[in-house]
C-alpha cells in the first residue's frame, strides 16, 4: 500500500472543506455582503491551500519521489501558523485603538 493512497482520503477531505467554503462564498455574495465574503473566503482557502501542501509535500517525501528536508515541509504549517496569529490578533488591536 502506498502512501498515496493512505493520504486520498485527507485529499478528498480538503475538497470537501473547499466545496464548503466556496458554497458559503456564494451564499454571502448573493445576500450582498461583499466584503465580508471575499475576506472570510480568501482566508479559508489559503488556509486549505496551506495545509493541502503540506500534506502533499509530506506525501512526497514519504514516498521517496524527491529529496525533501523536514524544514521544508513543515514551512507551509509555520505560514499557516503566522497567518492565524495575526487574523486572532488585529480584530483585538482594532478593539483597543478604538476604545481610545
Amino acid at each position: 500500500m502506498s502512501w498515496w493512497t493512505t493520504f486520498v482520503p485527507l485529499f478528498i477531505c480538503d475538497g470537501l472543506n473547499a466545496y464548503f467554503c466556496l458554497i458559503i462564498f456564494i451564499r454571502q455574495y448573493l445576500e450582498g455582503q461583499y466584503k465580508t465574503a471575499a475576506m472570510r473566503s480568501s482566508y479559508s482557502f489559503i488556509q486549505i491551500l496551506l495545509v493541502f501542501l503540506f500534506k502533499l509535500l509530506l506525501c512526497l517525501k514519504l514516498e521517496g519521489q524527491r529529496n525533501l528536508v523536514y524544514s521544508e515541509i513543515i514551512s507551509p504549517l509555520f505560514i499557516l501558523m503566522i497567518i492565524s496569529f495575526l487574523g486572532n490578533c488585529i480584530p483585538h488591536v482594532e478593539y483597543l485603538v478604538s476604545m481610545n
